[in-house]
C-alpha cells in the first residue's frame, strides 16, 4: 500500500489515498471491501483479480447491468419486483 511518512497527526482523505495506489493495490483493497462487507460479491466479477479472464463479454455486460439495478432498487415498482421474484425463483 501506499507510504505516507509523518511525524505529526496527518488526516489523509480517501481520495488521496486511492490516487496514490498502484493498480494491483487497487484490487486488494476492493477484495478488502468485499470481505468486509462494504462491497457486493459481484463486484469480484467485474474486477480481474487473478489477471486472467473469468467471464466473458456478455456476462461482464449482464453482471454490469444487475449491479446497476441493484442500485436502483428504491424506484422499482411492485410489479417489477414481483417479476424479479419470478426470475429469481426460476434460475436460483
Amino acid at each position: 500500500m501506499p507510504d505516507f511518512y509523518v511525524n505529526d497527526e496527518l488526516t489523509i482523505e480517501p481520495i488521496e489515498f486511492v490516487r496514490e495506489c498502484s493498480q494491483s493495490e487497487i484490487k486488494e483493497l476492493i477484495v478488502e471491501l468485499v470481505d468486509e462487507g462494504h462491497l457486493p460479491n459481484s463486484v469480484l466479477n467485474q474486477i480481474n483479480v487473478t489477471g486472467k479472464s473469468k467471464t466473458t463479454i456478455l456476462e461482464d455486460e449482464f453482471l454490469e447491468k444487475m449491479g446497476k439495478l441493484s442500485q436502483r432498487f428504491h424506484t422499482i415498482s411492485k410489479e417489477d419486483e414481483e417479476i424479479l421474484e419470478k426470475i429469481f425463483k426460476k434460475y436460483l
